[in-house]
């Protein structure tokens, strides 16, 4: 179908294959709505978002923008479409998916991976990608390892007061 289209045009999403699939499975279920649409790229990539959603994936909708160069505000929109035609659940995003996220891109040791893990048990799906950036960058640098405050805050997509704040309050609560 052609959620795999994505794939082949964006070979930088570096999406598991699960993922795909799941949003195969979407696009299957949206039958004549995708048909009528036509498969066009915010729907397809909607599928993806909507897919990564309901598996608790990290994937943020700036990151789609920035590989795709489809706007946030159109996937958004055929996101919602997607939600109330199949009435899906989805997860808030596990900020311990983003501590492995960053920790593998940053090319952090498993030990930081583990810590800033363990700091990271916390209700707050919104803050996920700021309370995994947080953990990290204060695991890395309690065990002795230079990191950029300002890669973290790149990679994370967060400003570096956000950063600072969650790296103050895992001080406090450590």
């Amino acid at each position: 179908m052609a959620v795999r289209t994505l794939r082949k045009e964006y070979p930088n999403l570096n999406l598991p294959d699960e993922l795909f699939a799941i949003a195969e499975d979407i696009a299957k279920k949206l039958g004549k709505e995708v048909e009528r649409m036509r498969f066009t790229k915010p729907l397809l990539l909607a599928c993806l978002y909507a897919a990564a959603r309901t598996s608790g994936y990290p994937l943020r909708l700036k990151s789609l923008q920035k590989l795709t160069g489809v706007s946030k505000k159109t996937i958004v929109r055929h996101h919602r479409l997607i939600v109330r035609r199949l009435g899906l659940a989805e997860k808030p995003p596990d900020p311990k998916l983003f501590v492995k996220k960053f920790c593998k891109e940053l090319g952090l040791p498993k030990e930081v991976e583990r810590e800033a893990s363990s700091l990271v048990e916390l209700d707050g799906p919104n803050l996920a990608p700021a309370i995994a950036a947080g953990a990290v960058f204060f695991s890395a640098r309690r065990r002795g390892f230079s990191l950029e405050r300002e890669r973290v805050v790149r990679l994370a997509e967060i400003s570096e007061p956000t950063l600072t704040k969650w790296v103050r309050f895992f001080e406090e609560r450590v």
